[in-house]
């Protein structure tokens, strides 16, 4: 039986670079965008002989802002992964939008091009809010692409940010009654967080303004998770909640440690290749870089290395405790672990056992980090 393959596909470039943004994504007028998708369709050549024939459960168009891409381009590489994989009617396959009005009036294009599912990066539904974080679009717009987002997809989700300086708990609450009433099937709800190398970094260190105090912000993760739990989305990721059957198939399967590629500029892979090797993978950063490393050597690798079985282990417990279902308890039975550290967690009521596995509590999920560091042994 063939084993199941994500495939995360990276478009890099944004009309303008966020001020919060640490991804890998650049603000370019004359893309070599052509070259690019040659390179991508030669890396997605090279790759299938580290995975062998898969069956492809999902594909996620990220960014960088992918909805900028053509969907003939779009079209192109989903055309050859099929020719390459297994895809089927099931295969989820997400792509990336903005709240512009140039991106959507793409929407029908890009489901007849093959996405079926639209993942918005709102961020907000707040005006101030939007303006704080440098997006693009307003409040009206982000409203009217949800809308239209819904009236053309059967599945959408979209991203929204919480924890800005001088935001309110209860204009938090109400954009999210508004994500409710609209009906969208899933929620990603982020807190701000101050990456190094944003703009959002430099104009703290010089107290420009500062970030929400701790307190606050897990008053707003507690009201995020009471109010869609209540309204019966699924909490089944720290920052992540869907309706029954909608969960992110793709991102689900990287915080459970199933197999992935990844293509484009930065992307990184993490698989079990045709000689039964365990490798992570990671692409040059710059587009130019890609391109050229694809058309010279037909992949685009900076990184391409086994991983050993402690750092396997290290990394399921790392992602799988991000999820509502945890971890098995024998993989935090090694010498890469705290059993000291997990009685003391599990008797403080940050973690809990059930059917053999060991899971974050609601007070554990605030803790996550800490508690990575007590558990998981250097």
């Amino acid at each position: 039986m063939k084993k199941s393959l994500s495939i995360y596909v990276h478009w890099p470039w944004c009309k303008s670079k966020c001020p919060y943004c640490d991804f890998n994504s650049h603000v370019a007028e004359n893309a070599p965008q052509e070259a690019y998708v040659r390179a991508i369709l030669t890396d997605l050549d090279n790759q299938i002989n580290l995975t062998g024939d898969r069956n492809i459960s999902s594909i996620f168009f990220g960014g960088g802002t992918p909805s900028l891409m053509k969907p003939a381009y779009i079209e192109t590489i989903l055309n050859k992964i099929s020719q390459l994989y297994t895809v089927s009617e099931a295969t989820e396959i997400t792509i990336e939008a903005n709240p512009t009005s140039s991106e959507l009036s793409k929407f029908q294009d890009f489901k007849a091009a093959g996405i079926n599912r639209l993942s918005v990066g709102v961020q907000s539904f707040n005006k101030d809010d939007l303006a704080f974080l440098g997006r693009e679009h307003n409040d009206k717009e982000a409203r009217e692409t949800v809308e239209h987002a819904l009236k053309t997809f059967n599945n959408v989700s979209f991203d929204m940010i919480f924890g800005l300086p001088n935001q309110s708990l209860d204009s938090w609450s109400e954009q999210l009654k508004y994500a409710i009433n609209i009906g969208t099937q899933h929620l990603s709800a982020y807190q701000l967080t101050i990456e190094q190398n944003t703009v959002f970094y430099a104009q703290v260190k010089k107290n420009k303004w500062q970030p929400m105090h701790d307190d606050l912000q897990a008053d707003f993760y507690e009201l995020t998770r009471e109010t869609l739990t209540s309204h019966n989305y699924k909490h089944y990721e720290i920052s992540n909640f869907a309706k029954d059957g909608y969960m992110c198939m793709h991102n689900y399967n990287i915080w459970q440690y199933g197999d992935y590629i990844g293509v484009g500029a930065g992307a990184h892979g993490r698989l079990q290749t045709t000689e039964n090797k365990r490798i992570t993978t990671q692409n040059y950063k710059m587009p130019n870089k890609y391109i050229e490393s694809v058309e010279h050597v037909e992949h685009g690798f900076f990184v391409n290395e086994p991983i050993s079985d402690t750092t396997a282990r290290q990394e399921m417990i790392l992602m799988g405790l991000r999820t509502q279902k945890g971890v098995s308890k024998h993989l935090l039975d090694g010498n890469f672990t705290s059993r000291q550290a997990l009685e003391e967690l599990l008797l403080l009521g940050m973690l809990y056992e059930y059917r053999g596995n060991i899971a974050l509590t609601d007070s554990g999920q605030l803790l996550l980090d800490s508690i990575l560091e007590r558990l998981i042994l250097d």
